[in-house]
């Protein structure tokens, strides 16, 4: 395993070779860390990958969001600001900072079918706290797979979490491919395409996770997103 940076005038990212892992992201200015630090206490990881599934298949051999996390990704591209790792003949995935943002990039390499996610854990201050998100429709997961045969609705675009929201587990926004936003408190904005956006916290942790997840993707091998330090 080893750790590599990314720097600006405005962060600092350290990715860990094992799953091409985002393990920090520091705001030069003030200090903060935006990035949760792995502690085992709540979740003993940062930011994975999920691939080449993404929640639990019973039928499968393959382990809970698949291997990718917790294989040693190649690095084959290296500048200031821009990392690029790969897995195999598999996955290509690149971050790549922009002013006070980070661009994740996955390119999947294999024409097998797969599910792609990404899994960032962000810091918060305290409990509750408020993520603005741009859809109101969501599933529910049942034994780690997504409930598909039940859609509910928030009553407002301000998801308001608390040491009860995830008592059952992460909650899926639907998205259909289309861009949008969703900002975590003041801290926190991420832009994304993807099918769905995945949201979850253990009940009470001091961080929540904002997952863009990929799961029927047709043809499309490239995949996006952007993570902005307010």
């Amino acid at each position: 395993m080893q750790f590599n940076f990314l720097q600006n005038e405005f962060l600092k990212v350290q990715v860990s070779s094992i799953g091409a892992e985002l393990r920090s992201i520091e705001n030069l200015q003030t200090g903060y860390e935006y990035l949760w630090q792995a502690d085992d206490k709540w979740w003993g990881r940062s930011a994975p990958v999920l691939f080449p599934r993404i929640g639990y298949e019973p039928s499968s051999c393959e382990t809970k969001h698949g291997y990718a996390r917790d294989s040693e990704f190649d690095l084959i591209l290296e500048s200031n600001t821009k990392l690029t790792y790969q897995l195999h003949e598999e996955l290509q995935i690149t971050y790549e900072l922009q002013g006070p943002k980070i661009v994740t990039t996955y390119n999947v390499l294999t024409e097998l079918p797969f599910m792609i996610g990404a899994h960032p854990a962000f810091n918060i201050e305290a409990l509750p706290t408020q993520v603005l998100l741009p859809n109101s429709k969501y599933y529910k997961l049942r034994d780690g797979r997504i409930d598909y045969t039940n859609i509910f609705e928030s009553n407002s675009q301000f998801l308001t979490i608390n040491d009860q929201t995830f008592v059952d587990d992460a909650l899926v926004f639907i998205n259909d491919f289309v861009g949008h936003s969703a900002q975590l408190s003041n801290t926190i904005e991420i832009e994304y395409e993807s099918e769905l956006l995945g949201v979850w916290s253990p009940p009470g942790a001091p961080f929540v996770c904002l997952e863009p997840w990929w799961v029927n993707v047709g043809e499309q091998r490239s995949f996006q997103f952007t993570i902005s330090c307010l």
